[in-house]
């Protein structure tokens, strides 16, 4: 799983900083927008995401999958007990970076979308309503998360049993939460620029490419469902899995976020090796 989540992490590095390139050789830096400025942050993000799996996959244990039995033999000195507070902290880490991962490229989405539609005012309440959208669910999500186990530290409580809520590797809060909002803000934003291009006065061939590009979000969210499943189900390997699963998803969601961006330059590559491009 690590040698994944690496190859991942560098394969993302290598398409943001293409597309830092390509918007460079188009705008500029003075003309760079805020999805500019924040693809850099969502690198960061990433970055640290990855090694914070890395880290909870070498061990796998949290306050989750524990009988009572199990809790009151523990040994507060052991290292399986470190183990398991130092591994459900991660867990709260790695969700709050993948939710701000996630709602930051939807934020990148939505400021392409307003270039796109700089022309079409009957678009403009919808590009706005988009922004609104974005922000509140990402603060409704992340204060859900960290206020739905109160006081903080049975995040990582270990003796006594701290219920579902508390257990972040496997709280069905974080679940639903999180996945809820994700789909219905992927399905608004996809709503915006899909009937703009099929309608566009462009060949067939090229609208079905650009649509599967702005279509990519799709997949984005099999993964989601997919990981959301995986830690209903919980099991032995569920913090592996799916610390696993949720940086398959933010790698997912950076390259279809950037594919947009990229498609003129992977265009003029093309044309200049002689290839049939759209």
């Amino acid at each position: 799983a690590g040698k994944e989540d690496f190859s991942l992490l560098a394969i993302a590095i290598v398409i943001i900083g293409l597309r830092i390139y390509a918007r460079w050789a188009q705008v500029g830096f003075v003309g760079g927008q805020l999805d500019d400025y924040l693809m850099p942050l969502m690198a960061a993000a990433f970055t640290v995401a990855t090694v914070t799996a890395y880290f909870e996959g070498r061990h796998g244990l949290t306050n989750a999958a524990m009988t009572d039995a199990e809790r009151v033999a523990i040994d507060f000195h052991s290292r399986e007990y470190r183990y398991r507070r130092g591994g459900s902290k991660g867990q709260v880490l790695l969700w709050c970076l993948y939710v701000l991962i996630l709602w930051g490229l939807k934020l990148c989405v939505t400021v392409l979308c307003s270039r796109l539609t700089a022309g079409l005012p009957y678009l403009r309440y919808r590009i706005r309503f988009a922004y609104i959208l974005i922000g509140t669910t990402y603060l409704g999500v992340t204060l859900t998360m960290l206020l739905s186990c109160r006081p903080l530290p049975r995040f990582w409580q270990i003796k006594i049993n701290p219920g579902n809520s508390c257990q972040p590797a496997v709280s069905r809060i974080f679940v639903f939460v999180v996945l809820i909002p994700n789909i219905v803000t992927d399905i608004y934003l996809l709503s915006i620029p899909l009937p703009l291009l099929w309608k566009v006065n462009i060949s067939c061939r090229r609208k079905i490419v650009l649509i599967s590009l702005f279509s990519g979000a799709i997949f984005s969210l099999i993964i989601s469902i997919i990981r959301a499943d995986i830690i209903l189900h919980g099991g032995p390997d569920v913090v592996v899995r799916g610390s696993l699963w949720a940086c398959r998803e933010a790698f997912v969601a950076i390259i279809v976020t950037n594919l947009p961006i990229l498609q003129p330059l992977f265009k003029r590559c093309a044309e200049r090796l002689g290839m049939n491009s759209v």
